[in-house]
């Protein structure tokens, strides 16, 4: 396994099924995979929640999410299909909740990502 930048949770919903569960499937841009520290809040000021590990799962979704990206589109409702698997591990109740929690503006490609905490002591 490499060792790799820390991943934030900081949304309410994600971060918390992460702590309560040891496991949460998060959406983001591209990042490296491996083991890392999962935390909350930023670079500077941050709380540790524990040693995580980040796999890979797929990308996902329209070649481009942008905020502004009408939830009626076409390209949407296939997202939320392709989603729907890991809706359950996500801490989300919907895709289009999940989806109005994606803060991707930047990115071009969104990939799909398992992360497992480590150190996580309840019942898997």
């Amino acid at each position: 396994m490499t060792k790799t930048a820390p991943i934030y949770f900081n949304v309410k919903k994600a971060r918390e099924y992460l702590l309560e569960n040891g496991h949460v499937y998060t959406i983001r841009g591209k990042r490296s995979t491996g083991t890392t520290k999962a935390r909350k809040g930023n670079y500077f000021t941050f709380k540790v929640l524990g040693n995580a590990e980040i796999e890979r799962i797929k990308s996902v979704g329209p070649i481009s999410l942008q905020p502004n990206l009408s939830l009626s589109d076409r390209a949407l409702e296939e997202y939320f299909d392709e989603l729907m698997p890991y809706i359950r591990d996500s801490g989300f109740e919907s895709p289009r909740e999940w989806w109005e929690n994606v803060t991707m503006s930047a990115f071009k490609t969104c990939i799909l990502y398992h992360v497992r905490l480590l150190d996580w002591k309840g019942d898997q």
